[in-house]
């Protein structure tokens, strides 16, 4: 370590030189992206060699580290932000960066500690700006991201549920719930006031802005969910109801099921991730209709909700309307969808035939329209 450290240091220094330095603003995008990509893979390494112990080496010129890892959190590189293919360079470093702090905010606080306010800032600014950006590839709010989520959802899915989704906001709100674990009230007001400038603004104009009603949702989810660490905003379960009445439920009970899907889908993930804590016998049927919409997305987070509630209680409400939901999705081939269709089959045969009768009129008329929708 001690012969390998000192040119570490040296290399990342004279990096970071290279890219403050005016000369550098005629080079071209390709060897501006070199630099940072160099700066990512000595983050990496710092934080492979600091994961079981701190060395001695980087504890000694822990402030210089710290305040280069502030700058590049908090200053912006204009010749390579302006496209996503440029951005992901800056976004790929940002999230390495967050993640070798994260680490050294949970093993190391001692020597971290006098670098928690300035961090605290840094990072809320850049979740912030990463929330707001159109380019970014948080939240797909492009039209070929829409694509491609729909193209690779299974994947997405996939790796979305277990916590592998790697971009710059995971890294972000991970690094941000550390800080909140010294300056939590701070932290949740500062976070509160911008969900809340994002929902008003989709208020003004939903067809407009619903992008920002998902970026308010998918933060809100993010910050309150706990990290590998189990690290936290630690919501109170009074805001996550009222969060649900407010915002989610109107999405989930609207009769234009196919209408922005993403949207949908981060309603979904929300009543997934919260399902213990919510009253979900009032989006029994509103699941299983989006069970048949246009989207993938959409039918593999509903399919993903209805056997949580399952497998969760078996007296569910939602098995009042068990035959309509196998009748009308049995033609889908999403293979969450099919899965929770076989779960529900097995039970089909426990259940008692009076039982499903006696679902409301109204409901099982609210299925049968959906049940109308031809199968993809």
């Amino acid at each position: 370590m001690a012969n390998f450290a000192r040119p570490l240091h040296d290399v990342f220094l004279k990096t970071d030189s290279l890219i403050d330095s005016p000369e550098t603003s005629s080079w071209s995008v390709e060897k501006l992206k070199l630099l940072f990509e160099s700066q990512k893979l000595c983050c990496e390494t710092v934080y492979s060699f600091s994961f079981h112990e701190l060395p001695q080496f980087f504890k000694d010129h822990m402030a210089k580290w710290m305040k280069e890892f502030i700058k590049y959190l908090s200053s912006a590189y204009p010749a390579l932000e302006n496209t996503a293919d440029r951005l992901k360079a800056v976004d790929d470093l940002h999230a390495s960066v967050c993640e070798t702090i994260n680490l050294y905010m949970q093993k190391y606080q001692q020597e971290f500690q006098d670098f928690w306010n300035d961090f605290a800032s840094a990072v809320w600014t850049l979740l912030r700006d990463v929330s707001m950006s159109s380019t970014r590839d948080e939240l797909a709010t492009q039209g070929s991201n829409e694509e491609l989520f729909e193209k690779d959802y299974m994947d997405f899915i996939r790796r979305d549920i277990g916590g592998d989704v790697d971009t710059i906001r995971t890294a972000a709100c991970d690094l941000l719930k550390g800080v909140a674990t010294n300056y939590r009230q701070q932290v949740i007001e500062a976070v509160s006031i911008e969900i809340w400038k994002l929902l008003d603004s989709f208020s003004a104009d939903p067809t407009a802005w619903w992008k920002d009603k998902a970026i308010a949702i998918d933060l809100f989810i993010s910050l309150a969910t706990p990290t590998a660490g189990g690290l936290s905003m630690s919501i109170d379960l009074s805001v996550v109801r009222s969060f649900f009445a407010n915002y989610i439920l109107p999405e989930l009970e609207s009769i234009e099921i196919d209408s922005f899907p993403l949207l949908k889908a981060w309603s979904l993930k929300f009543v997934s991730m919260f399902r213990s804590h919510l009253p979900l016998n009032k989006v029994t049927v509103d699941l299983l209709m989006l069970l048949s919409t246009d989207s993938n997305l959409v039918n593999s987070y509903a399919a993903i909700c209805i056997e949580q509630q399952i497998l969760e209680n078996e007296e569910a409400y939602i098995l009042k309307c068990l035959m309509v939901a196998i009748g009308f999705a049995k033609t889908s081939d999403d293979k969450f969808v099919e899965k929770c269709l076989k779960d529900l089959d097995l039970l089909r045969n426990d259940i008692n035939t009076e039982f499903c009768v006696t679902a409301e009129a109204g409901e099982i008329e609210k299925l049968q329209l959906g049940s109308g929708k031809e199968g993809k």
